[in-house]
């Protein structure tokens, strides 16, 4: 039996003791984030989570007084829990080869520079491979974050990364907000 990490801390307070944290987490455990606000902190600093853990998010879609009430009103009312997105943090892989062949010097014996030339040139392949490997160092992240789903109440949950999830969060939830903020101010104050 293991018992996944869930980071519930304000969003300052996560970026003030990440480090902490993941200094007591053990090889081989989970991480749970309910927002992925922890990685773009790391991305901007350069960081990544550690690689000997699992990170999952489970991200409800929608403020906990409105996740409780209708996980509460679920029990009576079938299906009215609040959607959810769960994410397996991934992690990009850059792998870059080079391939060239042995030089040809054919044609050496001639005054033409352009053939001297084509006959010491030497072809460069590159190959570049960009891969996103899951970061689930023991195979059971995806069962746990939809487990933990299932625990909320979520009659709906949809899989996203734990990137696509902060930054819709930034650019969507915090954006309605500020545009409804500049609505309310410009409507009743100005």
């Amino acid at each position: 039996m293991f018992s996944p990490l869930q980071l519930q801390f304000h969003l300052l307070q996560q970026a003030d003791n990440y480090e902490k944290i993941f200094s007591h987490m053990k090889p081989n455990s989970i991480l749970g984030l309910s927002h992925g606000f922890l990685l773009g902190h790391l991305q901007s600093a350069g960081l990544d989570f550690p690689k000997n853990i699992s990170v999952i998010a489970v991200c409800p879609k929608g403020m906990g007084p409105s996740v409780r009430r209708l996980y509460v009103q679920g029990k009576e009312v079938n299906g009215a829990g609040i959607n959810s997105s769960f994410a397996v943090h991934q992690v990009l892989s850059v792998s870059v080869s080079v391939s060239a062949p042995a030089p040809t010097h054919t044609h050496t014996h001639t005054k033409d520079p352009s053939v001297l030339i084509r006959g010491y040139f030497i072809s460069l392949t590159l190959h570049i491979f960009i891969l996103f490997c899951v970061q689930d160092v023991d195979g059971r992240a995806t069962d746990v974050a939809l487990g933990w789903s299932v625990a909320l109440g979520s009659p709906f949950t949809f899989a996203t990364t734990l990137e696509q999830e902060y930054k819709s969060d930034i650019f969507g939830e915090r954006g309605e907000f500020s545009s409804l903020f500049c609505y309310y101010f410009t409507t009743f104050l100005a």
